[in-house]
């Protein structure tokens, strides 16, 4: 079975890759890509690719079955401001048009797929777990624990909390944190996280 994670920037692609990269019958690739290059029979082949667009989705192989992530756009664009402080990259500017966020809900709302929403497929673990039976992926609560390393490249996890900016380890620390349901760096369930991340969305252009 082949498998593709689908998202804009900053959805928690990495994060449910490395979760289902814990399972017992998967094959994934943690390089950002639109085609499987290592192909194992009788595995879920999984790869994810972070920056959905209109013509991507016609390019896909109709033989991979599609996993859909969606944020909250506003907390989204907080985590990306704190990468990008001086303004978005050239390859994310098109994020700046409220055209491809309309696009993107509306193929996920008209159309029978698999769709996570973060931070909600962590608070109620069952989601991502019928999703994985629904992929013949074979599931385990084990997936959850803090003894699996997660990463985004496989490097060395830093001790403390580095700068958003310097996104590699930003993302190997994150990752690595105890996955929970109060954990501030994976659900924004408090009333100052909130607040912060709206501040952050209204200054963000």
């Amino acid at each position: 079975m082949k498998v593709i994670i689908l998202s804009l920037p900053h959805m928690s692609s990495s994060l449910l890759l490395n979760l289902l990269s814990n399972c017992g019958n998967t094959n994934v690739d943690h390089k950002e890509r639109t085609r499987i290059h290592n192909y194992i029979p009788n595995k879920v082949n999984i790869i994810k690719f972070p920056l959905w667009n209109p013509k991507l989705e016609r390019q896909i192989p109709t033989d991979y079955h599609r996993i859909y992530l969606i944020r909250e756009p506003r907390y989204m664009f907080a985590s990306l401001r704190k990468r990008f402080p001086r303004g978005l990259p050239k390859d994310h500017k098109y994020l700046e048009s409220l055209t491809i966020w309309q696009k993107y809900l509306d193929l996920i709302k008209s159309t029978e797929i698999h769709t996570l929403v973060y931070p909600d497929y962590i608070c109620s673990q069952n989601l991502l777990k019928s999703i994985c039976e629904d992929l013949t992926i074979e599931y385990s609560e084990d997936i959850w624990s803090g003894h699996h390393k997660r990463w985004i490249v496989n490097e060395d996890v830093p001790k403390e909390k580095p700068n958003p900016e310097n996104h590699i380890a930003f993302r190997n620390y994150q990752l690595n944190q105890p996955i929970t349901n109060m954990n501030r760096d994976f659900v924004y369930n408090s009333f100052i996280a909130k607040i912060e991340a709206l501040e952050s969305y209204q200054n963000f252009f």
